[in-house]
């Protein structure tokens, strides 16, 4: 008897779920707001700008410039977390009906950390221009 009434819960909890989904719709509870985030494995500063390098898809890098600027602007356009020990590093890229709106800069407080970097003098990385940030795929 309990083995028949433990097969019948079991049944039950993996039907329901069918019917739930299949009576809700969306309608106009989409949101304008969407997302992109990558793990940074470097992030280099430079006076003006953050230079990320970022896993692409595969094995992969990519590489963007985001301006220090932007913390400042209003309506502010970076924002930068610093995240405990333990946690990875990531990019987190906001689009508002398709445009860019904001980029989140997720990383370790303390700039000893390995994934913090320095710039070389020379470099002809620069933050002038830059209008949007997007991530490749």
């Amino acid at each position: 008897m309990k083995k028949f009434v433990l097969a019948a819960l079991v049944t039950l909890c993996m039907v329901l779920p069918t019917f739930a989904t299949a009576s809700w719709k969306h309608g106009n509870n989409e949101s304008a707001y969407s997302y992109k985030s990558a793990v940074i494995y470097r992030i280099l500063e430079t006076s003006d700008a953050y230079v990320v390098k970022y896993a692409k898809a595969g094995v992969a890098i990519g590489q963007t410039v985001v301006p220090k600027k932007w913390l400042k602007d209003r309506p502010c356009q970076l924002q930068v977390r610093f995240l405990p020990r333990q946690l990875t590093p990531y990019i987190t890229v906001i689009k508002k009906d398709g445009a860019f709106y904001k980029v989140v800069l997720n990383l370790p407080e303390s700039k000893m950390d390995s994934v913090w970097g320095i710039l070389r003098r020379g470099s002809k990385i620069s933050a002038e221009g830059v209008e949007s940030v997007e991530l490749e795929e």
